[in-house]
């Protein structure tokens, strides 16, 4: 089920050119439903309880989006047959996980952006409308509480 790919390979673009990747670890990622891979854009996209995990994160959603030419990731939920949220996603690091209805993150720079985000802080309940996270782990929240 899970596949892997190591960013660290080349990867030619749309005008013929090529680039080197600058993650050092493997990124491994799977899907349940289906996995559709995009060269030119250099994207991946994962449908289905799909997971992507590099170093200590992991990013679990019904879909989500690699894009390896970014080295960036964005997961979404979606609605099932009843119109509720399903497959929503869930970004765990270092043992801490935040849920919401989408989340954009870039390895490299360890930095994302999170939409109606909800998460646990020493038995406090946060939500938050959107979210910022930077590189050294300081979240900057707007229309939460």
């Amino acid at each position: 089920m899970a596949r892997a790919v190591f960013i660290t390979f080349m990867l030619g673009n749309a005008a013929g050119g090529a680039f080197a990747q600058q993650l050092q670890d493997q990124v491994k990622y799977g899907a349940r439903d289906s996995m559709r891979y995009d060269l030119a854009h250099q994207t991946v996209l994962l449908f289905g309880a799909a997971t992507v995990k590099y170093q200590d994160v992991e990013l679990t959603a019904d879909r989500i989006k690699l894009d390896l030419g970014r080295e960036e990731v964005q997961a979404f939920g979606t609605t099932d047959s009843a119109g509720a949220s399903v497959g929503l996603p869930e970004f765990t690091e270092g043992g801490h996980k935040v849920s919401a209805d989408s989340i954009r993150y870039n390895f490299r720079t360890k930095e994302g952006l999170i939409k109606e985000v909800r998460t646990t802080e020493e038995q406090m309940y946060a939500l938050a409308r959107l979210s910022k996270r930077h590189a050294n782990g300081e979240v900057d929240s707007r229309g939460g509480m």
